[in-house]
């Protein structure tokens, strides 16, 4: 069979899932399927309609699903666990504690709707450049605290002005890969789309952003330069950083930024926070985030 033909009959299926009785039914045998199918299988049927997401410690937030937010439908069936939980579950507790925090390559949302559900005290900003992920985050914000979660078009980089951003076409649901690097992954056929790019430091004296608690990074390998472009905001607020890190030999580039802030490096793993000398991206992937502690609160995170 050959790809257009399967490409057309999971379309087709797809569609048929996401009809609204189809999927009444799913929701209301949820039950029982997850009795009888692998676990493998049951996620990857969509979930349309409002989804309840329930925090780890507490509270919630509504995820709204078209069906193609792959994320989303994952929640539905096994909660947010299937999701980046050691990395997730930290950042709701540092969350807690925070004012303003950055969710910098959100995707749909859930590093933001987590801190605004969290805490009705914070105000967050969530970025994304790929257009219909976006559409996605604008509609979660605004189901949960449109006015306390502010979405923007945009990825975050060291230049302002336009970029072309490479996205993965060809799947069933969103394109959750797409890079400034071309080739990100070789197995992916790509579009490129011209997007607008900005520098933290940029938005953040155009929007008068003091005193940034906490940021999440996740930007499919140009992690660095989004720190780069946030340099003097960063040194000047000192916040706590969560970062993705891939093996792609640009560790040596976020020391460079951040060794002379005084920043110390935890690897976030299933079996807690790991303290190390040098940043070293996991091959695996199984555990690919880092948090940057400013040295000053290196004993209140220990402390968590």
């Amino acid at each position: 069979m050959n790809y257009l033909i399967k490409y057309q009959l999971k379309s087709f299926l797809k569609r048929f899932l996401c009809l609204r009785t189809v999927n009444r039914m799913i929701r209301l045998l949820s039950g029982p399927i997850r009795g009888v199918m692998s676990k493998a299988n049951y996620i990857r049927l969509p979930i349309v309609g409002e989804i309840t997401a329930m925090m780890p410690g507490g509270g919630q937030f509504i995820m709204v699903n078209d069906g193609d937010d792959r994320l989303a439908t994952e929640i539905f069936w096994v909660g947010l666990e299937s999701y980046e939980s050691q990395t997730l579950s930290l950042f709701v507790r540092l969350a807690l504690r925070s004012r303003t925090v950055l969710d910098v390559g959100a995707n749909t949302g859930i590093f933001a709707l987590a801190a605004i559900s969290s805490n009705t005290e914070v105000m967050a900003y969530a970025f994304e450049p790929v257009p219909s992920i976006y559409a996605h985050l604008e509609r979660n914000a605004a189901r949960n605290a449109p006015a306390r979660m502010k979405t923007f078009k945009l990825a975050l980089s060291d230049f302002d002005g336009e970029v072309p951003l490479y996205v993965p076409y060809g799947g069933q649901t969103l394109p959750t890969t797409a890079s400034f690097v071309e080739r990100f992954r070789e197995e992916d056929k790509c579009n490129s789309v011209m997007v607008d790019v900005a520098r933290l430091d940029s938005f953040a004296a155009t929007h008068h952003l003091k005193g940034i608690d906490l940021i999440k990074i996740d930007t499919e390998a140009t992690e660095h330069l989004v720190i780069k472009g946030g340099s003097s905001t960063i040194a000047q607020s000192k916040p706590l950083i969560f970062c993705e890190v891939l093996p792609r030999g640009h560790e040596g580039q976020l020391h460079q930024l951040l060794d002379p802030l005084g920043y110390k490096y935890f690897w976030i793993t299933d079996r807690g926070l790991i303290a190390k000398d040098q940043i070293v991206g996991d091959p695996t992937l199984a555990n690919a985030n880092y948090l940057f502690v400013p040295e000053g609160r290196v004993t209140d995170i220990l402390n968590l």
